[in-house]
């Protein structure tokens, strides 16, 4: 089954798809990203990989659906559907790693700049600005989140992970949407 080659980050359209730590950090900010689509996934499966670490890491987990309600209501987001948001993110984060895993167990291996990296040093930072962009971009997107029927196409047409099912590109199209239909509060 193998994950491919992984372009174009959704649900959010990006000016730049870095493939180094630093290169990220500097760049502009996108209009919106998300995790599966993101680089750093391949990095974190090669450094469970490395560790023999399960996918799964529910402390992590929690903690980063704690983090995001703060931010959602510093910028006056429903905290309950930005969670339910990066909630989806996660579980199709873990699917997109657990298929560069298969993917090695295969003999296929990750790519140059996603192997040696740390986890809580290079990459979580990584994973954090991400999820720090997509909640900016959420509140500014607020007005563009109301038209169910075109995030849903969206999200058909744009997330471009070859493993992820229309159902859970659906799922997080519909996220969006309920978030947009809070409006802010």
């Amino acid at each position: 089954m193998g994950a491919g080659i992984l372009t174009s980050p959704w649900p959010f359209r990006s000016s730049v798809h870095p493939i180094a730590i630093g290169r990220f950090r500097q760049a502009p900010p996108p209009q919106f990203s998300s995790y599966f689509d993101a680089f750093p996934l391949p990095a974190v499966a090669d450094y469970k990989h490395r560790f023999n670490l399960p996918v799964t890491d529910q402390q992590q987990e929690e903690a980063v659906l704690v983090q995001v309600a703060a931010q959602a209501r510093e910028a006056k987001l429903d905290e309950q559907r930005v969670q339910q948001l990066f909630s989806v993110q996660i579980e199709l984060a873990k699917q997109v790693q657990r298929a560069f895993l298969q993917d090695q167990q295969e003999g296929l291996i990750f790519p140059a700049w996603a192997q040696g990296l740390d986890l809580s040093t290079d990459l979580r930072p990584v994973l954090l600005e991400l999820g720090n962009r997509i909640v900016r971009e959420v509140t500014h997107a607020l007005p563009a989140l109301q038209d169910r029927d075109a995030l849903l196409r969206m999200a058909e047409e744009e997330i471009t992970a070859s493993i992820l099912s229309p159902t859970e590109r659906h799922q997080l199209g519909e996220s969006l949407w309920q978030i947009g239909q809070s409006g802010g509060l």
